[in-house]
């Protein structure tokens, strides 16, 4: 399967517009209620728009956490951590799901221990446990829909098992991230 998430709002880019008199809440690392990026899913082996959806900073929360109107969490760093649908199945990722990590540079390496465990409502929960070889590979320019961007390109290479049931797998997981806008342009992911 593979899939690219690509198209990014400006409206979270930095203004050249004077501060205003009123400060806007944000967290440490930036995010302000408001931030927004809308992406569109990519079926590359048919070259279709599957579907567009939109990540939207709607409330701040403690320890620089931040959630979407959709019952979604993200820490402090932009990393999705919990999703709770309106269907009921809730989605926690611990510590949080492949993304990035603070100070990340050129030729940085990193290993990932993620469990994702599903609570689905009215049903029996169950666990995947992911490993991934992280690397920071390159500085590129990438061009998506909503302009050209300077990027970190890194890649994950890693493998996923189920817990108690059958199921495993590996991957890759290739994200185009912006420090500017501190989160991804583009993702690709193959398994």
């Amino acid at each position: 399967t593979q899939e690219l998430l690509a198209g990014l709002s400006t409206q979270n880019r930095p203004s050249d517009q004077p501060a205003r008199a009123t400060k806007t809440p944000r967290t440490a690392t930036g995010y302000t209620v408001g931030d927004r990026w809308n992406y569109q899913v990519v079926d590359k082996q048919r070259g279709e728009v599957v579907r567009n959806y939109t990540v939207r900073v709607d409330k701040l929360l403690p320890g620089g956490r931040w959630s979407t109107g959709i019952n979604v969490i993200y820490d402090e760093h932009g990393r999705l951590v919990e999703t709770s649908p309106a269907n009921g199945d809730t989605r926690r990722y611990s510590p949080h799901a492949l993304r990035w990590w603070p100070g990340m540079a050129v030729g940085d390496k990193r290993e990932f221990e993620v469990e994702l465990e599903r609570l689905p409502q009215g049903g029996t929960s169950s666990l995947q446990k992911t490993s991934s070889d992280a690397r920071v590979v390159a500085e590129e320019t990438v061009s998506v829909p909503a302009g050209e961007f300077k990027v970190l390109r890194i890649e994950h290479k890693g493998s996923s098992r189920n817990v108690g049931s059958y199921g495993a797998g590996t991957f890759t997981h290739t994200i185009w991230y912006s420090p500017e806008l501190r989160n991804a342009v583009a993702q690709e992911v193959r398994s």
